[in-house]
């Protein structure tokens, strides 16, 4: 199976057919949805029927289940306000990949006291996900972490990009020997600092074959950097 990259975010269905960086406002309660505050979502087709699931990461540590109502539709209906049951304690951010390529999903989450859980699916196209470590390649980046996943470089291997309290972004690269392992780069990706709570996701929004990064922030803002 070929690597998964997901999109930490609502930018995963910007990639699914807009060719422009235009973006209007459609509404500010997406689906009605409000799980209360500091809410992470991303997608992933978990069970392969076609239609995606978003995972909503949120302040008291549980992740929010949705599955879209049919395909390339914009509506959502709730399947379960504690998905796998899943309580990582406070700030759950959740992001997707398939580390070592058996098929099987791997679910990072970061949390509030700066390091990331690690679940793998249980099965292909399954809904379940075991716990595999609360302290994911001994990844500790002091508070708030948000993981996502990229490949920056185009050499085949994962980068994790993980945000934090600080502002900056903590950049980690797979290991080419062992998959589920990732080395340290630098706690600076890009010299990058944007105050406080930074929140990256990466796609290329306008299809020119150069990633964007936005990096949210504690203030709302969001952040636009194009590769060179």
């Amino acid at each position: 199976m070929k690597k998964q990259i997901m999109i930490l975010g609502l930018l995963l269905l910007a990639t699914m057919g807009f060719a422009q960086t235009q973006f209007s406002l459609n509404t500010s309660t997406f689906n009605g949805i409000d799980i209360g505050s500091y809410s992470k979502p991303t997608f992933i087709d978990l069970d392969n029927d076609g239609l995606l699931d978003m995972l909503v990461g949120e302040e008291s540590g549980n992740i929010n289940h949705y599955e879209q109502d049919y395909s390339n539709s914009s509506s959502f209906s709730l399947i379960t306000d504690s998905f796998n049951s899943i309580d990582v304690g406070s700030h759950s951010a959740p992001t997707f990949a398939d580390l070592d390529d058996d098929g099987l999903l791997d679910m990072l989450i970061g949390k509030d006291n700066g390091r990331i859980y690690h679940y793998e699916q249980d099965e292909i196209n399954s809904l379940s996900f075991t716990l595999i470590t609360e302290y994911f390649n001994s990844i500790d980046v002091g508070d708030y972490s948000a993981p996502t996943f990229t490949d920056i470089d185009g050499d085949g291997l994962l980068d994790l990009l993980v945000g934090e309290n600080d502002g900056n972004i903590n950049h980690y690269e797979q290991n080419i020997v062992t998959p589920t392992t990732f080395d340290y780069i630098t706690s600076s990706f890009n010299g990058i600092d944007i105050g406080y709570r930074s929140t990256p996701t990466f796609a290329d929004l306008d299809d020119d074959g150069l990633l964007d990064m936005l990096v949210g922030e504690e203030s709302g803002n969001i952040n636009h950097y194009e590769q060179d």
